[in-house]
């Protein structure tokens, strides 16, 4: 028989398993339907669009989805290393020894947690901004403002998220196992 903590960990694999699975089919679903449609431009947009432009999104369309399956991929295998490694524990052992384990501390972890698994995102969206969107031409935006709006985000999160977070982990130590 299973221990409750082997249990929780063979359900959450199943969920990211699952999540993983949803999102690649979906990706490939999107997929077919636009090759399944790139041959002519629809009835709708022929006023609107032309054979070559047509096409020409067809292709982006295509290939932002291999770059999402990849980086799907990439993600879920990350989640699964840092949920499954120790990693976590072990840095929350460090945390809680200097910094104790009030929701404030507790907070601060888990920010900088989703904060590193955020970081990992990064080239993902680099690319598919600088690599991807460059090549078909549809990048409007400087390496300076992308790195200016993801700097923007950041401190908004961290103004908005942190304090929100102490609030749900103080209101569960009030509550008890009410909560």
């Amino acid at each position: 028989m299973l221990s409750k903590s082997q249990l929780a960990a063979r359900v959450v694999l199943g969920l990211i398993l699952a999540k993983a699975t949803a999102q690649f089919w979906l990706v490939r679903r999107n997929a077919r339907g636009a090759r399944a449609h790139a041959g002519e431009v629809p009835e709708a947009f022929r006023d609107m669009i032309d054979a070559v432009t047509y096409a020409r999104s067809i292709e982006y369309t295509l290939a932002k989805l291999r770059l999402r399956q990849i980086a799907d991929l990439a993600d879920a295998l990350m989640l699964v290393v840092v949920l499954f490694s120790g990693v976590l524990p072990a840095a929350w052992e460090s945390v809680s020894r200097g910094w104790g384990s009030t929701s404030w501390a507790m907070s601060a972890f888990l920010l900088v947690v989703n904060l590193g698994l955020g970081l990992l995102g990064l080239p993902w969206e680099w690319y598919a901004q600088f690599g991807v969107e460059a090549r078909f031409g549809f990048n409007t935006t400087t390496r300076r403002l992308w790195c200016l709006d993801r700097l923007k985000g950041l401190a908004l999160g961290v103004l908005l998220g942190y304090p929100l977070l102490v609030l749900v982990l103080q209101l569960a130590n009030w509550t008890g196992r009410g909560w």
